[in-house]
């Protein structure tokens, strides 16, 4: 295999550079001021590059909006992909949370779009892109119509997300493995109730 030559590693590493520069700053700008009063021209001033940069890798900042919340979305999958809803519900509702306290511990911009409602469009997103990846068990539900089910759906996954969020908002005091069995625990009550 043909190593490839300095000039083409130095392009690969300057694309690679450009791309992490308008990603840091891109999530940087978003904590500061929010994404609603973003704009281009602000993340290139900022990231030091020009517009024309920016336009040869997206689209739009909403493009690149959804390819970060994409990447957070494929990490989460990745670690339960593998799990079935309703009989993994508990487990995934726990693993969210502590993959959110991780992550948002990590990442202000993780944090800043999961508990804002400014982003909700995208937060949707996210969810779908999740949900697409969900193994739903076929008879999982019992006797639940398929109206029924897609509603139990709907309390698991907002569920998480808002004992994360909550979690946020009083403060972090609260362990993340305390959070994550507590709302383990009540996804999986409820749905103990509910598929009885």
């Amino acid at each position: 295999m043909d190593e490839p030559s300095s000039g083409q590693r130095k392009t690969d590493l300057r694309v690679v550079k450009t791309l992490d520069a308008i990603r840091t700053h891109f999530e940087q700008l978003v904590c500061e001021c929010g994404y609603d009063k973003l704009t281009v021209a602000r993340l290139c001033e900022s990231a030091r590059i020009n517009k024309k940069t920016f336009y040869r890798y997206y689209r739009s900042l909403d493009d690149l909006l959804a390819q970060v919340q994409r990447e957070f979305a494929s990490e989460y999958v990745g670690l339960t992909g593998h799990l079935r809803i309703p009989e993994d519900a508990g487990e995934i509702t726990r693993r969210f949370i502590l993959y959110s306290c991780e992550t948002g511990g990590k990442s202000p911009f993780y944090e800043a779009v999961t508990c804002s409602s400014a982003f909700s469009s995208i937060q949707a997103s996210m969810i779908d892109d999740v949900l697409e990846s969900r193994r739903v068990s076929p008879g999982g539900f019992g006797a639940l119509s398929a109206e029924e089910a897609s509603v139990v759906i709907s309390f698991l996954q907002q569920t998480g997300i808002n004992a994360y969020r909550q979690w946020v908002a009083d403060g972090k005091r609260l362990s993340p493995e305390r959070l994550a069995g507590l709302t383990a625990g009540l996804v999986e009550g409820a749905l103990e109730k509910v598929l009885r």
